[in-house]
């Protein structure tokens, strides 16, 4: 393995696989390790996905999780009228899908190319079966969940604090930080 950048914050590999060039960033809370990245080489298929295809939508079951090798993808939430909003695009390295493949539950959201990427697929039973044969794996996930739900805390109190802020007449508010109480 062989390091391509380095940034004081992420680290980033490549190597050469079955699959092709894979790049995985260590400190990205959604992006899997090199080790493990490689540990599931085996059990990837490679998937050529054309943009805004979608890997996966909202309600459907989850069949196994989806390894962003090359390309971006757009995850889209749905609101109660059907409308999707853009919730953040993610790129090489991001693994898609994890929660529901673990609890067997629907997607949250929906998941669809930005433009033509490349990722790889890993069947549920695959995921489980190797998780089963492999438990110092088991940790590095539920290391990334606890990251993702981290996230999603920060992003939710980011917003939250975003949209109780007053809004002047003809001119933006500024931007700060502030505490809002829930009952």
């Amino acid at each position: 393995m062989t390091p391509i950048t380095e940034t004081p914050h992420t680290f980033q590999y490549s190597y050469w696989g079955s699959e092709g060039l894979a790049q995985v960033a260590q400190e990205d809370p959604k992006q899997v390790t090199a080790e493990l990245w490689m540990a599931l080489e085996s059990l990837r298929s490679e998937r050529i996905c054309l943009a805004s295809r979608a890997l996966f939508r909202n309600g459907e079951t989850s069949r196994g999780v989806y390894l962003v090798e090359e390309g971006e993808v757009q995850l889209l939430l749905s609101s109660a009228g059907g409308r999707e909003r853009l919730l953040e695009t993610v790129g090489p390295g991001t693994i898609l899908g994890l929660s529901e493949a673990m609890s067997g539950e629907a997607h949250k959201l929906t998941a669809q190319a930005a433009r033509k990427t490349q990722v790889s697929f890993v069947r549920r039973p695959d995921l489980i079966n190797f998780l089963r044969k492999n438990p110092a794996f088991c940790m590095q996930l539920v290391h990334l969940l606890s990251e993702n739900l981290h996230s999603l805390y920060h992003r939710f109190v980011m917003e939250s604090v975003s949209a109780s802020r007053p809004r002047s007449k003809g001119r933006e508010s500024t931007p700060g930080i502030g505490i809002r109480r829930v009952n």
